[in-house]
């Protein structure tokens, strides 16, 4: 189980984030369905998408452990209702 010492808040809704993060939480305070689309490249240089639908009924956040440089304003959609943050 990994354990994270920080968690910093990411606003990507006017330009891309550049920083090294362990891994990125998505959470929602959204009563319905809300889709989400996350772009960012790997530590490996690798360009992913992560995907899904998240809402306050069930799970109520997601970690996605894959360490990430750069998180991408463009690409990305994220509800209003929904925060993302980067962990380390």
């Amino acid at each position: 189980m990994d354990i994270y010492k920080s968690a910093e808040e990411l606003d990507i809704s006017s330009s891309d984030v550049t920083k090294k993060y362990k891994a990125l939480m998505i959470q929602t305070v959204a009563s319905t369905g809300a889709t989400f689309t996350i772009k960012a490249i790997t530590a490996s240089n690798e360009t992913v998408e992560l995907d899904g639908v998240l809402d306050g009924r069930g799970t109520a956040h997601i970690i996605f452990p894959i360490m990430v440089i750069k998180v991408f304003s463009t690409g990305s959609t994220i509800n209003s209702d929904h925060r993302l943050y980067g962990l380390n």
